[in-house]
């Protein structure tokens, strides 16, 4: 009779101490780490520690709740075991960890956040109302612009669904043919004065020359990206004929580049893949491939606004882009050709904030071209046609407008 005593004694010591180390190991590692600011996983700030502005009910009820916010984000080995709990899932039950991204064929990731995959699916369809949404968006911008002898120049850039669809798992059926894009496009040609150019052909013609988007990401690779630029290039020349040709495609070398990826940092996969590069060796216009004339040192992704300058400009005009993380890639094509560039950084979850820094600008430095991009997926939310550049010029733009009606009538 003493042995199972004895187990049971050892079992509840061996239990005991199991339980004391799971417990003291990630407390050690949050108190003995360097403290981090910035979730990388997922790619946001951490949670602070609640503080107390003044000794209120309210502050000391929310408190608890605050503080398992701020401990859960620093919890030792937090982000090794979100980790291996990824790799589980994919490696292992070939799913997704997260709703926001799916798992494709042959190693293809998609993101289908903010309504991307429903978009391409054929699920969601713009209202009327939304449409005509659009339509006052662009033009009263457009005669905002004009008003001071600024050109507008409005591009979309496409989601990587749209460009490799044969891609997605057989389980993405299309709901029906056609896209909540295509139907915009369609309205926009016929009913609004805006001239709107799409990237979407451009960049399926061009699969034909190499990978075009990275499998991991989503963005589009060194050749998307020079593509983009050139189509965007083409229609600025028709516009400023005494624009340079382009400058010709530099394609980065090793072929196989370590690249970290948004799409595996939302997944919280660890480490970077190695990804191949399969360009072609295409000389555009027959010409050797080399590198782009003029590499800025500024250019500042993270910043809300930056400008360059460069030394030989071949147009002497003043440029302003409002663009989102897809433009990064065009801009060390795009700055050469201008006497100045100013790039102003789309933050979704406030246009009224940006909004008000291009009125800044404007007001500042007036330029002779405004060029606005957006990534296909944002035009799911129809931007806000009665908040133009500060909400100050959309008044008059609203009486001229009114007046010209009235007149007509």
């Amino acid at each position: 009779m003493s042995t199972p005593s004895k187990f049971r004694k050892w079992e509840a010591v061996v239990t005991g101490i199991a339980f004391m180390v799971a417990i003291m190991v990630p407390l050690a590692m949050q108190w003995t780490l360097p403290q981090r600011e910035i979730a990388t996983s997922e790619g946001r700030k951490l949670t602070a520690f609640p503080t107390f502005k003044k000794l209120k009910w309210k502050s000391l009820r929310d408190f608890p709740e605050k503080f398992e916010k701020y401990y859960n984000d620093r919890f030792g080995g937090r982000n090794d075991l979100l980790a291996a709990s990824a790799t589980l899932k994919v490696k292992v039950f070939q799913t997704s960890p997260t709703r926001d991204v799916m798992i494709g064929k042959n190693g293809w990731l998609y993101y289908t956040g903010e309504g991307a995959l429903d978009d391409h699916l054929g699920v969601t369809r713009f209202t009327d109302e939304q449409l005509l949404d659009w339509k006052e968006y662009l033009e009263r911008r457009q005669a905002w612009l004009a008003k001071r002898n600024i050109r507008y120049v409005f591009v979309f850039a496409p989601d990587k669904q749209t460009v490799y669809p044969e891609y997605l798992p057989d389980r993405a059926a299309k709901f029906r043919d056609g896209t909540a894009m295509d139907q915009l496009m369609a309205y926009l040609r016929q009913n609004c004065s805006v001239p709107v150019l799409d990237l979407r052909p451009a960049l399926v013609e061009a699969k034909r020359m190499g990978q075009l988007y990275w499998k991991t990401d989503t963005h589009w690779m060194y050749l998307g990206e020079y593509v983009g630029y050139e189509r965007l290039a083409a229609e600025l020349r028709a516009a400023y004929p005494m624009l340079g040709d382009s400058p010709y495609f530099y394609a980065k070398h090793p072929e196989r580049i370590q690249q970290e990826t948004d799409l595996r940092r939302i997944m919280r996969l660890p480490g970077k893949p190695v990804e191949g590069v399969p360009v072609s060796n295409f000389a555009f216009d027959g010409h050797p491939q080399v590198v782009p004339p003029f590499q800025a040192d500024n250019l500042r992704a993270d910043k809300l606004t930056y400008s360059v300058e460069p030394p030989h400009a071949e147009v002497p005009l003043r440029v302003l882009v409002y663009h989102d993380s897809f433009f990064n890639g065009l801009i060390k094509y795009f700055c050469p050709h201008f006497a100045k560039s100013t790039y102003v950084w789309r933050t979704v979850d406030s246009p009224e904030k940006c909004e008000k820094e291009i009125a800044r600008v404007m007001e500042n430095d007036p330029p002779q071209l405004f060029v606005e991009e957006m990534l296909e997926r944002y035009a799911n939310t129809p931007p806000d046609p009665h908040y133009v550049f500060g909400g100050g010029a959309i008044d008059e733009v609203a009486v001229q407008t009114k007046a010209e009606a009235e007149a007509a009538h």
